[in-house]
């Protein structure tokens, strides 16, 4: 078994090897290091993701089929996440489905993970209208949804 520290960098190598140069941004935050509890009271996952299919925090909820509030391990020690929502993930309610998802499920597989071992979501938990990128108001009403969920899962 791997330990925390492999795991991290076995996870920046491959990541840093496969996206460097390709205009991706992808943001690697060591397990621990956000410490912010984010500012919904759910005490589960199961329970923000109630409090997410009934949000009505931006515009973006008059568009959306589903929402994504994410899914996998709660007990996950990787968590993957995403910017937002595609059109299958909206058709879905999940997140990195469709191709995205079989290649993520090859990434992970090359680093020694399954999908069922790891927790993946979005930032946005909703599509935003023609797959655009987020709008900076929009990442900011989402950001706690996403602290809490990093919260939860890193709780003992």
């Amino acid at each position: 078994m791997q330990t925390e520290g492999q795991i991290w960098e076995n996870a920046v190598r491959y990541f840093t090897q496969n996206f460097d140069g390709r205009g991706e941004e992808i943001l690697l935050s060591r397990p621990g290091a956000c410490g912010c509890p984010g500012n919904t009271a759910a005490r589960t996952l199961e329970g923000l993701a109630e409090r997410v299919a009934s949000c009505k925090n931006c515009g973006i909820a008059n568009s959306r089929n589903r929402t994504v509030p994410g899914s996998g391990n709660p007990r996950a020690r990787l968590m993957l996440v995403g910017e937002a929502p595609g059109e299958e993930e909206d058709a879905r309610g999940e997140p990195f489905v469709g191709a995205a998802g079989r290649l993520l499920e090859k990434m992970l597989a090359s680093i020694g993970f399954t999908r069922e071992e790891v927790f993946i979501t979005n930032i946005l938990k909703c599509r935003p209208p023609m797959n655009r990128d987020p709008d900076p108001d929009e990442i900011t009403r989402c950001l706690p949804v996403l602290e809490r969920q990093i919260a939860l899962i890193q709780l003992p």
